[in-house]
């Protein structure tokens, strides 16, 4: 865990994330507002490391296998 660069996001933006977390949790991560978090808390994860279209593309590519099984 070391060699993983994990940025410090702003106050701001840790609070949101939070927030975001937390009402997929209350959802327990169903329906379509859930689906509608969960891709807002990707895209403000993705920024925060900085992560080009290019890098994102695998990630989401490998995200919706996953929510297919």
């Amino acid at each position: 865990m070391k060699n993983i660069p994990i940025p410090d996001a702003p106050p701001a933006e840790r609070r949101a994330i939070e927030r975001l977390v937390r009402r997929l949790l209350a959802l327990r991560g169903e329906g379509e507002e859930a689906a509608a978090l969960e891709q807002e808390l990707n895209e403000r994860v993705y920024r925060l490391f900085g992560l080009t279209e290019d890098e994102i593309a695998p990630i989401e590519k490998s995200l919706d296998r996953a929510a297919s099984r």
